[in-house]
């Protein structure tokens, strides 16, 4: 894909992986943009940073997904990314991410307990729901896990976003 996937690592059998995708238009100034994690070792092992349409973007993400055991397949729907969640709800994927509809809170243990006891989806939404409410929430898990758990990333993209990562205002940006 004109060199914009890059990969470290290829799939192997007796791990499990996610992939967190953030899909854009393809046509203007922002990037769609994947990180595939190895879940035990907190590993990037791929990565995808490109200007494609939201279609292609789902068929890559369904067929990334695919090559890494089924990974889990988080995608940001807010806006766009609806048009990419679409492409994957019609590839039948099985492992795409839910967000709970008018959840007052995003805590893991009570969402991972919620998936056991879920009964119907209508309670449900497909992909992550990234609200002005739970974007902060994202941001102090994500810098929990750096600190904590050392998460091992390979990429200089990567890198240079986070380096330019700062809190202005009291909001992350």
């Amino acid at each position: 894909i004109g060199g914009d996937l890059w990969i470290w690592k290829y799939p192997e059998i007796t791990k499990s992986y996610l992939i967190a995708s953030d899909p854009s238009r393809g046509d203007g100034e922002d990037y769609s943009g994947l990180v595939v994690m190895e879940v035990e070792s907190n590993e990037q092992v791929a990565e995808f940073k490109g200007k494609i349409d939201t279609q292609t973007f789902g068929r890559m993400c369904v067929s990334l997904g695919m090559e890494y055991n089924n990974a889990l397949l988080i995608i940001d729907n807010k806006n766009v990314g609806w048009s990419t969640v679409q492409v994957d709800l019609e590839a039948n994927n099985t492992n795409l991410y839910y967000s709970y509809k008018n959840d007052p809170l995003w805590d893991e243990n009570i969402h991972l307990r919620k998936m056991h006891d879920l009964k119907q989806k209508e309670d449900m939404v497909p992909g992550l729901t990234t609200t002005t409410r739970i974007r902060p929430v994202l941001i102090s898990k994500l810098e929990m896990y750096f600190r904590d758990f050392g998460v091992l990333v390979r990429s200089k993209r990567l890198l240079n976003e986070l380096k330019v990562f700062m809190r202005l205002g009291g909001k992350a940006q």
